[in-house]
Order: C-alpha cells, then structure tokens, then sequence
C-alpha cells in the first residue's frame, strides 16, 4: 500500500473536520440513543468527504463512492461505539470512555486508509 503522507495529512484533517468539528452538540448527545441524530451526523460526515474526493480522485464517481463507502461503515461503527461510550461514561467507566473513544478513532482511520487505496487502485 504506497499513499502519499500529504494526502494522508489532508485525509485525517477531514476526518477530525468532519466527524468533530462539524458534529453538534444534539447529534453527539443523542447518537447512542437514537438512529435519526446518527443518520444526520453520518450525512454531514459523508458530504465533508466528498470534498476530500473531490480533491483527492480524478472523478466525481470515485469521491462519491469513497464517501459513501466511508460515511456507510461510520454509521456502523458510530452504531456501536456510541452506545458503548454513553454506557461507560453513565457507569463512570472513565477509563473504558476513553479507551472505546481510542478504539472508535482506529476503526475510521483504518476505514479511511484502506478505502483511499481501493478507490485509488480501481
């Protein structure tokens, strides 16, 4: 697997962008509780990686996939993790909080990195 380190750079600023940055306080609240705060959050974070696609791949057909392969597996991901981390931080399992947090973060890096290169490989 040979990605550019810049291109990586600008990958994982768009993922703190996206999934931090431009997630509100009623989808981060509310996310391991209901789907719709979820949804929403998992739309906003796909549309900002469209704009990395759009920079990153020759073709609007391939930032489209990478963003919707990428905000699909978020939800997924987000699904599970939410849940767990509303759990530990209501049991003040502070440790665990931050360690599915940590586990969460790996997972979307992991995501990202493998599906820039099959999106560019194709």
């Amino acid at each position: 697997m040979n990605i550019h380190l810049g291109m990586l750079t600008l990958l994982m600023f768009f993922h703190w962008f996206g999934d931090f940055q431009c997630q509100t306080s009623w989808m981060g609240t509310n996310k391991g509780k209901r789907v719709l705060p979820l949804f929403v959050h998992c739309c906003v974070y796909g549309s900002v990686l469209y704009v990395f696609g759009c920079i990153a791949f020759d073709n609007f057909a391939s930032a489209a996939f990478f963003a919707g392969a990428n905000a699909a597996i978020h939800f997924v991901v987000d699904f599970v993790s939410s849940k767990a981390t509303t759990w530990a931080w209501n049991k003040e399992y502070y440790r665990a909080f931050f360690n599915i947090i940590g586990l969460d973060q790996f997972i979307h890096f992991s995501c990202l990195s493998w599906l820039y290169w099959f999106t560019t490989v194709q």
